[in-house]
């Protein structure tokens, strides 16, 4: 189980293509403190927590409606002995139609059991994707920024 790479996997009644659009809207669900592009394969982008994570993402496969990959070219994370344990490692989206419903598999590939940032950065990934990126696929607002909505940011 210590090799086993961060996922999650949730259903919504947002499109495939709707699921897509809302998840490359990073500003709007995870970061507002965004710089650069996350549509097309190729694109690069920043996100930036106040002091604690900086990171750069690049868009390496992209099948709208279908999957998006962003690796992580760049990491600064202040909190980890290792600032840079993110560099490196792949985040992941696959959206599936099934029985009416689109289903969405997240998993962030290089984050597992084991290294430093596990505990801290698979708790807030869960955050913004139950609290941000759902409420947002549902036709509601991201909670964007640092710390995440729900339960750890009490």
């Amino acid at each position: 189980m210590a090799n086993s790479d961060f996922t999650t996997s949730f259903h919504t009644t947002a499109t495939p293509q709707q699921a897509y659009d809302t998840i490359c809207n990073v500003a709007a669900w995870w970061c507002p403190e965004f710089s650069g592009k996350a549509q097309n394969e190729g694109d690069a982008f920043s996100v930036r927590f106040g002091d604690l994570h900086y990171s750069v993402q690049q868009l390496t496969e992209v099948l709208p409606g279908r999957r998006i990959v962003w690796e992580v070219t760049e990491s600064n994370l202040t909190f980890l002995s290792q600032p840079d344990e993110w560099t490196g490692s792949r985040i992941q989206f696959d959206i599936s139609a099934h029985d009416g419903n689109t289903i969405i598999h997240f998993t962030h590939l290089g984050l597992r059991p084991g290294i430093e940032c596990y505990d801290a950065c698979s708790g807030a990934w869960g955050q913004y994707i139950a609290y941000s990126l759902i409420s947002m696929l549902n036709g509601g607002k991201g909670q964007p920024g640092f710390p995440p909505a729900g339960p750890l940011a009490k």
